[in-house]
């Protein structure tokens, strides 16, 4: 099992995805993955690690 937190619109979510759907689950949401991991914390922390122009573009955008 994998866990993902990936982006939607102006949310992020976290999605936790079977093995027998992972190739299915990285085509449709092929662009907008910020993090695969083996766990939710594991997820949630390398989220963390991200620089803040990977996880929130628009707010980036607009503030220059």
């Amino acid at each position: 099992m994998a866990v993902y937190i990936v982006k939607e619109e102006k949310k992020l979510k976290i999605i936790t995805v079977q093995p027998h759907q992972e190739a299915f689950f990285q085509a449709d949401y092929a662009g907008r993955i910020l993090v695969q991991a083996d766990t939710t914390m594991q997820a949630l922390l390398k989220f963390q690690d991200l620089p803040d122009e990977v996880k929130f573009p628009e707010q980036h955008e607009s503030s220059q």
